[in-house]
């Protein structure tokens, strides 16, 4: 499926980053196979080089194949945009349906001030 394909992949940490609540990872590349073991190798994108510095395990649980990397880029940021990774994600979305609550840690050295 990942073989030298152009297209954006989502990743599923198993935890969510330390000091943070982002579990999910979205990205474009003209070779996904490649990218994701850069990722993995600790290189690439600050958020996976992040959880390789934690050890927290990640896969690769859903693929767009794109065209072009025009398409790709496009796709990429229209997924962004929408804040909601987790509506993509399958192993979150099964969580929910079983009824499993969010895997979310606390927002460590975080003041959130209540909306007036």
């Amino acid at each position: 499926m990942l073989d030298r394909s152009t297209g954006v992949y989502l990743l599923h940490l198993a935890s969510p980053l330390s000091g943070s609540r982002a579990q999910h990872y979205i990205g474009y590349s003209r070779d996904v196979r490649a990218r994701i073991l850069s990722h993995q190798a600790g290189h690439g994108a600050r958020f996976t080089r992040a959880a390789v510095n934690q050890h927290i395990p990640f896969d690769v649980v859903r693929f767009w194949p794109c065209p072009t990397m025009t398409s790709a880029m496009y796709v990429e940021r229209s997924l962004k945009r929408r804040h909601n990774h987790a509506d993509y994600c399958p192993i979150c979305q099964a969580r929910r349906e079983l009824g499993f609550p969010q895997q979310h840690r606390p927002l460590v050295g975080r003041t959130v001030s209540p909306k007036v």
